[in-house]
């Protein structure tokens, strides 16, 4: 250990005390012209996330809706429509006797046309055209719908709930005729005044408020009313925050409800099935084959044809804890074919690989103690991490995973560390250096003194 320390101090000495003017004079003999380049938008490319569409910062989204290659977002009283290539915003904002204030968006919808429909906490109805989708700015349209509390779309029909002080109220409206008068009544029998959560699907409407789901289908120029769907028997679903149906399957999430949230399956005769625990679900949105679901500030989208919910790497938010996306990122480091990445606020160690494009993911712990990554170092093959006054080495084991090989306490804070030929070198505040190791004495710090030319 003391040869190793020398040999480092040694070396840190003839790189400190060689004189500006040999390294000028190295520089004019050499036959190597260095070719300077410029880095612009042109020569750089997205790292993470994937693409343009997936980098949104949201705060407290409540639903999105997509067609095509269109994506529009409801956060709040803000609208965000992707067109493929951009991502516009729109702030809702009325106006009553007291002036001006911000109404929420609630749900939004487009229709097969791509028109987009949103509903907002005033009870209206609004829509906006595809053509003006791509428009600079975004101007919906208010329609002569009132007291909208949810709606649903399918095919021609916009079907829109209406909650009273004493009931809920559905009708059909046709989506070409969006007037009163125009509508057919739905539920003939008075239902409890709660909104509910809607979906269509083989040619019938799904209510649901809590397990207890009330189907309607359209015969003889009416909707008739089945009663005998549920979505879990053995539950009263408190909590229910979403429904809707991908396929032949129906989905839904619980949101605050101890030891019960997350997303489920069910097949509404009573029989349900936990795909995905995980707190704050507030939406779910089919598409096509496709399953997105929104949890917190991230939109995501998930596979669902193994028998559970996976995230498929695809996120619309800005810093997330998914294992591909980031938050708080302090540090970056390339070597070989490793990209490592500080990522302090999830508290780990993002590395991903070039060869490979997977990504592993190192947390940061001491036993059971959290750590916040500062500084970080790798050679491709060994990754170096100090928080404080503390150089902790990571390398791959038998099952290629990385572990936790050394650890070394040096009597400052670490300024810097640096990965080369498998050995982990720190350097500290107080001028110190040394080798990180798992014999590491404090005695082996090597120094230089400030005045030291």
């Amino acid at each position: 250990m003391l040869a190793a320390s020398l040999s480092l101090c040694m070396l840190a000495q003839s790189l400190w005390l060689v004189p500006l003017s040999a390294t000028a004079e190295a520089a004019e003999t050499t036959d190597t012209t260095e070719e300077i380049v410029t880095v612009d938008a042109s020569s750089s490319e997205l790292f993470l996330p994937e693409s343009y569409e997936q980098y949104l910062p949201l705060e407290n989204p409540t639903d999105v809706a997509l067609f095509g290659d269109h994506i529009a977002v409801a956060d709040e009283n803000r609208l965000y429509v992707f067109d493929g290539s951009t991502y516009r915003m729109y702030t809702h904002i009325r106006e009553n006797a007291g002036g001006e204030y911000d109404s929420s968006i609630s749900k939004i919808s487009f229709d097969e046309n791509g028109t987009l429909y949103f509903a907002d906490r005033d009870l209206s109805l609004y829509t906006l055209p595809y053509e003006a989708l791509s428009e600079e700015e975004l101007q919906p349209q208010e329609t002569d719908i009132k007291n909208c509390s949810t709606f649903c779309i399918a095919g021609d029909k916009l079907f829109i709930a209406t909650v009273s002080n004493t009931e809920t109220t559905i009708n059909a409206y046709p989506l070409n005729r969006l007037v009163p008068g125009s509508e057919l009544l739905v539920n003939s029998e008075k239902l409890l005044p709660l909104t509910p959560y809607m979906a269509y699907a083989g040619g019938k409407l799904y209510c649901a408020t809590d397990t207890r789901v009330t189907a309607y289908t359209y015969t003889d120029g009416k909707y008739v009313a089945l009663y005998n769907s549920v979505l879990d028997s053995t539950s009263s679903v408190n909590g229910l925050s979403a429904l809707t149906a991908l396929g032949d399957s129906f989905y839904y999430t619980v949101k605050g409800v101890s030891g019960a949230n997350g997303l489920y399956q069910t097949d509404l005769q009573g029989h349900s099935v936990l795909q995905a625990a995980g707190e704050d679900y507030v939406a779910l949105t089919a598409n096509g084959d496709d399953l997105y679901c929104i949890q917190g500030s991230s939109i995501k989208k998930l596979d669902v044809s193994g028998g559970a919910a996976t995230e498929t790497g695809y996120e619309i938010t800005s810093a997330s804890s998914s294992f591909n996306r980031l938050n708080g990122a302090t540090e970056v480091v390339r070597a070989k074919n490793l990209v490592v990445i500080a990522d302090r606020i999830n508290c780990r160690i993002s590395v991903y690989n070039t060869v490979t494009e997977k990504y592993t993911l190192i947390p940061c712990t001491d036993g059971e103690v959290k750590y916040l990554p500062e500084y970080i170092a790798t050679d491709g093959d060994i990754i170096g991490v100090s928080s404080e006054n503390n150089v902790f080495v990571y390398t791959k084991n038998s099952a290629g995973e990385y572990a936790l090989t050394t650890k070394c306490t040096p009597p400052n804070i670490v300024s810097g560390i640096a990965c080369v030929y498998g050995k982990c070198y720190f350097v500290t505040k107080g001028f110190g250096y040394g080798l990180a190791s798992d014999d590491f004495d404090p005695s082996d710090i090597c120094t230089r003194d400030r005045t030291e030319t």
